[in-house]
């Protein structure tokens, strides 16, 4: 935020002419704006630091009272920490300065209200013809707010997703503004747009933009990918062979030890996941352990053999 009253006159009186080149006067202020910004009167400013100035008085009074360490020491650090003591000179005296500069703040928000105040200010300053120009992004200073680290995900998620939508329809957002926006989403919320990319624009509308269909999918992607990981298939390779015979509960100790090995934790170890690398036989018998029989499966085939 600028004030087009005098800082906007100040940034372009930087500038100046050079030897032998082409120069324009022509200068462009991008900002965004923000209703419910507050924005308090001159009056109101000095009326709130007078307020101040009447609480800073009052503590003033009650250190002069103090008679013990303690109580000293207390209304010493109070006057230290109120607001009104950055209105107050090292040596006492009051600070105009400051006064003049919590005016000016609270002037130069309320330009920023609204598009109609920011060209009043720039009228009244008297040096500029202003051209305004109104684009619509999805990205506001509401969901820059998302970027700490409090946030959930979560919630993150939900928010970011729909704006995704809205970013990619042609009759809202152009392309040159689509990219702008992008690039800014891929650098502040990394793992909700990695999560776009990895789906791809089409695959993100048929799930309707849906955050819980598309953490979903992309639980079911990593899954997949868990499922043909290189390791975990060298693993199967080498713990199985064509022929054996397995119990039940031998495949599932084997397969865990690869899951752990290769940190597959998507992936549950049982015959569901062994059938994706080997052909079983229907449960059989294989054999007799005191007494009792034993049921199982036979190795008929694996199908990603690495080795040959």
């Amino acid at each position: 935020m600028i004030d087009p009253l005098s800082e906007a006159v100040q940034i372009v009186g930087r500038f100046r002419k050079s030897e032998g080149l082409e120069s324009t006067k022509e200068v462009v202020h991008i900002t965004n704006f923000m209703p419910e910004l507050t924005s308090e009167s001159k009056d109101e400013v000095l009326s709130n630091i007078n307020e101040r100035r009447v609480g800073y008085k009052l503590l003033q009074r009650l250190l002069a009272a103090s008679t013990t360490r303690g109580a000293v020491s207390t209304f010493k650090e109070a006057l230290e920490r109120v607001e009104f003591a950055r209105y107050i000179n090292p040596d006492g005296t009051y600070n105009y300065f400051m006064q003049d500069n919590a005016v000016f703040v609270e002037m130069v928000k309320g330009f920023y209200q609204s598009m109609d105040n920011l060209l009043a200010g720039y009228k009244k300053s008297g040096h500029f013809i202003v051209v305004p120009e109104d684009e619509k992004y999805e990205i506001t200073d509401r969901e820059r707010v998302l970027k700490q680290s409090s946030t959930p995900l979560k919630t993150v998620y939900s928010v970011i997703m729909p704006m995704l939508k809205d970013i990619y329809d042609p009759e809202i957002t152009s392309i040159p503004q689509r990219e702008f926006q992008m690039v800014y989403l891929r650098k502040e919320y990394k793992k909700v747009v990695q999560d776009f990319d990895r789906l791809g624009y089409e695959a993100v509308k048929a799930l309707e933009f849906n955050p819980k269909k598309i953490k979903l999918a992309i639980r079911e992607k990593d899954r997949l990918e868990q499922v043909t990981n290189f390791g975990l298939l060298q693993h199967i390779e080498e713990a199985f062979k064509e022929g054996e015979l397995c119990s039940s509960q031998t495949i599932v100790s084997r397969l865990k030890q690869g899951l752990i090995e290769y940190k597959l934790p998507l992936l549950k170890p049982n015959l569901k996941l062994l059938r994706n690398y080997c052909k079983l036989s229907d449960r059989m018998w294989i054999g007799t352990v005191t007494n009792k029989d034993v049921m199982g499966y036979q190795i008929l085939k694996i199908y990603h053999k690495l080795r040959r």
